[in-house]
């Protein structure tokens, strides 16, 4: 197949949407699919992710280019700038996809949302040139659990949703909670292309600290959203009466303000340490060397997160705070993984017995490889061909 894939976000910056569209073209390409790719420039992230198909398919678009770093260079409201960025953008994103697609003629193009201006440029890019296309939506667009402006916005919203969506010929997303209400407003193809792991990031050799104290990690963006199932957390240590020398919770990436706020509430900056920013190869070596993998939930019952994939293929067990009918919930149970938790005595239950645990025998020991079976970025790959192979065929 000939793939057009169109996303703001791509390697080498460090965001999970560009994991998952990295990930998809780089087993793309290894099939053997002819590939391009359309994405954005100068964004401010990290430049550590791989880029891991031939920089030639890659073509990186940026206009107005100060103007675009003095948007996106405040971290405050990074929603409103990612929208704001993304439309900047689009312009110049549908000027080189048309011409990629007039010389090049791709059988399908698979345009990665949010930002919803990609599926903008790929519901104009498929009116001039008749192009079937497929839209990824990683989280849901009028449906987001995190929606907080007026009834009548939403409205406005889904309309809007509604006119881009209906020039796609199908629809891939991350769960099936996010593909039932696709499914049921479009009637249209829907396949769950669940994230992942890449075996291949796993090239290192990782052992955790023998001996007290446990060590519970968490890494990757904290979320207000979260901010409810933290301090359930929070609560338990409190409440357990833990010391620094019994455990330590070492969390790194975004949302300092978010965990520093909620710490300092608590009381609890003797046990609670944030590091800032790691490397993505760094994020997945400190996952293999924690105790336990501390997972504060979303609201949305359909998230899993992409981070939950790079725990289960750690292979530590997970501390799950949250509701029990989340499929992040049930994916680490059905797996036997972790500990799911949504009342704070059971936390604290739990933490006793990883701490005589690790008291008695020097270590909590790793999970089987079973829980990440299936679950590897490539393997997801193959179902996504599969689908992008059916939509072409009914085009």
């Amino acid at each position: 197949m000939k793939i057009l894939l169109l996303s703001f976000f791509f390697p080498p910056y460090n965001k999970i949407a560009s994991i998952r569209v990295g990930k998809i073209s780089k087993y793309l390409y290894a099939h053997g699919h002819d590939i391009r790719v359309i994405t954005a420039s100068n964004l401010p992230f990290s430049e550590d992710l791989p880029v891991e198909i031939p920089s030639n398919l890659i073509q990186y678009e940026s206009s107005y280019r100060l103007l675009l770093r003095r948007i996106l260079i405040s971290q405050r409201n990074f929603r409103v700038d990612r929208s704001v960025s993304g439309l900047i953008w689009i312009l110049p994103a549908l000027r080189s996809a048309t011409a990629v697609v007039q010389a090049w003629k791709p059988d399908v193009i698979l345009a990665s949302s949010p930002p919803r201006s990609v599926l903008l440029l790929a519901h104009l890019l498929h009116k001039v040139t008749r192009v079937p296309w497929v839209a990824d939506l990683r989280d849901a667009w009028a449906d987001d659990y995190r929606y907080s402006n007026p009834p009548f916005r939403k409205a406005v919203e889904l309309l809007q949703e509604k006119t881009m969506l209906q020039s796609a010929s199908g629809f891939t997303t991350v769960s099936e909670p996010l593909a039932q209400p696709l499914r049921w407003r479009y009637r249209k193809p829907t396949c769950v292309i669940l994230n992942g792991f890449d075996p291949d990031d796993y090239d290192f050799q990782c052992s955790t600290v023998p001996n007290l104290p446990l060590r519970i990690v968490y890494t990757g963006t904290m979320y207000s959203v979260q901010l409810e199932m933290l301090k359930m957390f929070f609560s338990a240590l409190q409440a357990g009466g833990f010391s620094p020398e019994q455990l330590q919770v070492h969390c790194y990436g975004y949302g300092a303000d978010i965990l520093v706020n909620a710490v300092q509430s608590f009381g609890l900056q003797h046990m609670i340490m944030h590091h800032g920013l790691v490397t993505y190869k760094s994020s997945l070596q400190i996952q293999c060397s924690a105790d336990i993998l501390l997972f504060p939930s979303y609201p949305d019952r359909g998230v899993y997160s992409g981070k939950l994939f790079e725990y289960l293929a750690a292979q530590r067990p997970i501390l799950y705070i949250g509701p029990k009918d989340n499929v992040a919930a049930k994916l680490i149970q059905n797996r036997g993984a972790g500990c799911i938790a949504d009342q704070r005595d059971d936390i604290v239950a739990q933490l006793r017995l990883w701490i005589a645990t690790k008291q008695a025998d020097g270590t909590i020991p790793s999970l089987p490889s079973s829980v990440k079976q299936g679950l590897s970025r490539e393997e997801q790959t193959f179902y996504l061909e599969q689908f992008l192979e059916e939509i072409i065929a009914q085009n």
